[in-house]
Order: C-alpha cells, then sequence, then structure tokens
C-alpha cells in the first residue's frame, strides 16, 4: 500500500476521531415552558449543547433569546424547539404572554451540584 494512501487514511481517522468526539460530549437539556416559568429556570451549559424548550403551558408561547438574538417562533402546547448553544449566546431568554413575562438563563459555570469529589469531607 502506498505511503501516501496511509498518511491519507490515518489524516481522516484522526479527523473524524477529533470530530466524533466533540459532538459526543454535547447534551441536551429539557426546558419545560409554564405557564409563568421555566423549569429549570437556569441551565449549566458548555458550548455545543441544546437547549428543548418544550411548551407545557395552556397556551402558545414564544421564547425569545437577549436582545433578540434567536426566536422560536410560537410554540403550541405540546410542541417544541431546539436552540444549539454558541461561545456567544446570550444568557437570558424570555417568555411572556400578555402582562405574564419570565425569564430563564444558562450558565456556563460548573452546575452547583457537580463540585469536586475530593474537596468533600
Amino acid at each position: 500500500m502506498p505511503i501516501s494512501f496511509r498518511k491519507g487514511a490515518l489524516a481522516f481517522v484522526i479527523f473524524a476521531t477529533a470530530s466524533s468526539a466533540t459532538s459526543a460530549l454535547a447534551e441536551t437539556y429539557q426546558i419545560l415552558i409554564l405557564d409563568e416559568a421555566f423549569f429549570p429556570d437556569i441551565s449549566y451549559v458548555t458550548e455545543g449543547d441544546k437547549l428543548e424548550f418544550i411548551n407545557q403551558s395552556s397556551s402558545t408561547r414564544a421564547v425569545v433569546g437577549q436582545d433578540q438574538a434567536w426566536q422560536s417562533g410560537n410554540l403550541e402546547a405540546g410542541h417544541s424547539y431546539t436552540y444549539v448553544i454558541g461561545a456567544g449566546s446570550p444568557l437570558i431568554f424570555t417568555s411572556s404572554v400578555g402582562e405574564t413575562s419570565f425569564d430563564g438563563a444558562i450558565s456556563f459555570d460548573m452546575a452547583p451540584l457537580e463540585s469536586d469529589p475530593s474537596a468533600s469531607n
């Protein structure tokens, strides 16, 4: 087998492995849209993760990223919208109906329950 073919094949395998490892680490977090709140109201994420907003309220809802960076459009009860987290993703998102408006948030920090086990006594 020619050496150039082996080098090309090896480069492809390394690239494919690196690409799949990155996407394999991404997680999908479900956020319920309730009548007057998001659950959970804060999601701890990393770049590449997905937020799946599921409308569990009694009416049509839309979710909008801070400064209208992204919009879900109208979601009927039971429908969902998925947003992929990027490095510049807004940290706050909002839903409102009439006079009722509520916020949710994302954080790139470690979730409070995911502390270092070696630090506990």
